[in-house]
């Protein structure tokens, strides 16, 4: 899993010997239940640790590099060394570049925008934010704006707990990646969640969203200052605007498009009660508009 999933990738160019011998230089890692150090209190944490009696600490060799035998308290500085030898691969800088432009931009991910990640990868020693500003700077993400991806549920629960103030630890936000399908730490399979939109576009994801925004309602109804929640008198329509477009701009980064902003001010004008009640209705509706669940 090291070699296929996090680091080389499934093409990289590994063999199944060196399966076997990075199998044997990891051994001696572990995790254990400890208890603090000082004994204050009666919990215990999981600790990632090596131990060299648990180790092998016969020669190998890992993508052409050597490792030679080594005594039980210099085992962990070869585990160091194949780990860096790992991550510094250009196959890894493929792999990182591949998933981060998948993510972000298209599945599959198109080849120039994957040569320059990886480009970057290597310059920068495997930094990430680098990469980011990478992609950020390259036209071919900004060509994909005219195709927008589907946010998966962990993008829309996220983005919206942290833009309402909805813990990120909420029993709600965890019931709500869970029934989406999307339950943190919960994939059956070692290859990680699938990156296709069509992955999340069935009814029950796209059902899932629209119940949880119904759930939280004093969450969401914090997308819109107060102030724009109750109408002082004036235009009722550039008041209704503004409520609209503070909760998608604070959501989403964006105001609405034409299609979205019109049903949203119809729903607002034709709703009935009091302003903020209307308020609020209205900005439940953002977060369920197609802006509101892109990436």
């Amino acid at each position: 899993e090291l070699l296929e999933l996090h680091t080389l990738g499934l093409d990289g160019g590994y063999t199944q010997d060196e399966v076997t011998e990075l199998a044997r230089l990891l051994c001696g890692l572990t995790v254990t239940q400890e208890a603090p150090a000082d004994g204050a209190g009666n919990y215990q944490r999981r600790v990632l640790r090596f131990d060299p009696d648990l180790s092998d600490g016969r020669p190998c060799t890992l993508l052409g590099r050597r490792f030679e035998a080594a005594a039980p308290d210099a085992r962990f500085d070869r585990v160091r060394e194949a780990l860096e030898l790992l991550a510094s691969h250009p196959s890894t800088a493929r792999f990182v570049a591949t998933k981060l432009a998948e993510h972000t931009v298209a599945v599959p991910a198109p080849e120039p925008l994957v040569a320059d990640l990886a480009v970057e990868y290597l310059e920068s020693g495997g930094d990430l934010r680098a990469m980011i500003h990478a992609l950020a700077r390259h036209p071919l993400f900004w060509d994909s704006v005219e195709a927008p991806r589907l946010s998966t549920p962990l993008d829309y629960g996220l983005r919206l707990a942290r833009t309402t103030g909805l813990p990120q630890v909420d029993y709600s936000l965890r019931e709500f990646l869970r029934n989406s399908g999307m339950g943190l730490f919960d994939r059956a399979t070692p290859d990680g969640y699938p990156e296709e939109d069509a992955a999340w576009a069935d009814t029950n994801g796209l059902m899932q969203r629209w119940r949880w925004v119904q759930d939280v309602p004093w969450a969401v109804r914090t997308l819109v200052p107060d102030m724009s929640r109750r109408y002082s008198g004036g235009d009722p329509l550039a008041w209704a605007q503004r409520a609209v477009d503070h909760a998608a701009v604070r959501l989403t980064g964006w105001t609405l498009g034409d299609s979205s902003n019109a049903a949203a001010l119809k729903f607002l004008q034709d709703d009935e009660g009091p302003a903020w009640r209307r308020v609020d209705a209205v900005t439940q509706l953002v977060c369920r508009l197609p802006e509101a669940n892109l990436k």
